[in-house]
């Protein structure tokens, strides 16, 4: 799903999910606002960036805006960005890196389109790319 002209197509276990495109992502664990919701109705724990791609369920998250990826970490009272300097494996801006038994890779595929993979403890696998709309 795209607005403006960047977009991201997100999958979880091979299946889309229009619901983790072009969203928010709200503090509490599993509460996502779509693009559509009125800033009105937002909370001041919402946070402010949106971003194209929303990888995870729990409190782990890989996410990316245009081809710039974040990971989050959710600590139950605050999310917390993680660096992923660490976890650079190649001057091309791969990444690879395991944190709390999730496992994450990231790939820019060109300057303007990213691929995102992030694998939960328990199996589930999440897969993304985001980036420049092509007509």
């Amino acid at each position: 799903m795209s607005y403006n002209d960047w977009s991201a197509e997100v999958y979880c276990n091979g299946a889309r999910c229009l619901d983790r495109e072009n969203v928010y992502i709200y503090t509490g664990i599993t509460v996502f606002l779509t693009l559509d919701a009125s800033f009105s109705t937002m909370t001041k724990n919402l946070w402010s960036v949106k971003y194209h791609a929303v990888l995870g369920d729990d409190h782990i998250r890989l996410c990316a805006y245009r081809t710039h990826p974040e990971l989050w970490r959710w600590d139950g009272n605050e999310a917390k960005q993680i660096s992923l300097v660490p976890y650079t494996v190649s001057d091309e801006g791969d990444y690879v890196g395991k944190i709390d038994d999730y496992q994450f890779v990231i790939i820019p595929l060109s300057p303007e389109e990213i691929s995102l993979l992030l694998v939960e403890p328990n199996g589930t696998k999440w897969t993304a790319t985001s980036g420049r709309v092509r007509i």
